[in-house]
């Protein structure tokens, strides 16, 4: 780095014809300059070494890192999509509370976690590791929303309005699961091939997760047993 000093600005002022210097980015200026400069009200521009960056224009946002993208990117999409997801869980725990319902509150709670998981994976490219929901596995959560009767006590209900506030939102929770998925497959899901199948596998569980809560409220209520 060059130090300018009373001299190099002196040139620099018969260089510029006025009362107004440019000096480097690269250098700095001695004491003495700084004094010489200041008694004869002379005005400093510092050249910049970094590249005019360009304005962010309102329709883009960061897909990762220093990478802008049009807000309608399908990963952008996709995360839009999981913030509403998380946000119905966390209206649907608010009515799971105003009705005492300490076990369907914690359900949804380790739901909302299985969701974070998955957003903090795709923003940072990391593995989302095992999908274990109300400790079952992949497996084991297919199976029972499928025979909700063996294991559950219920079989396949439609959803009714008389069932309360608590299965119709757990209904929509079921059906924004879908939403969901889809949108994760037009994310990752490209050139007939999955970039991110641990993603596409962990959102195709949600539904499965959701159902089985589904049931087991109605369970609870004697709903649709025979």
């Amino acid at each position: 780095m060059k130090v300018l000093s009373v001299e190099h600005v002196k040139s620099l002022i018969e260089q510029s014809a006025g009362q107004e210097i440019k000096i480097p980015a690269s250098s700095f200026l001695s004491r003495k300059a700084v004094e010489f400069i200041r008694n004869n009200h002379i005005h400093v521009n510092q050249e910049s070494t970094e590249e005019k960056k360009e304005e962010k224009k309102e329709y883009m946002t960061s897909l990762s890192g220093k990478e802008m993208v049009v807000k309608t990117h399908p990963r952008i999409v996709f995360r839009g999509k999981l913030d509403t997801f998380q946000a119905e869980i966390l209206k649907t725990q608010i009515l799971a509370e105003k009705y005492g319902d300490d076990e369907l509150l914690r359900n949804l709670e380790e739901l909302l976690g299985y969701c974070r998981n998955i957003l903090t994976a795709e923003v940072l490219d990391k593995p989302t590791g095992e999908c274990l929901l109300f400790g079952m596995k992949e497996d084991e959560l297919r199976c029972v929303s499928h025979h909700p009767k063996t294991y559950i006590g219920v079989g396949h209900v439609p959803p009714d309005f008389h069932m309360g506030e608590i299965c119709i939102e757990l209904n929509l929770l079921r059906a924004k699961s879908r939403e969901l998925e889809i949108a994760g497959v037009q994310a990752f899901y490209t050139k007939n091939r999955a970039e991110r199948n641990d993603i596409l596998r962990a959102l195709n569980r949600l539904s499965s997760a959701i159902y089985i809560l589904y049931c087991r409220y109605l369970s609870k209520r004697n709903w649709g047993q025979l």
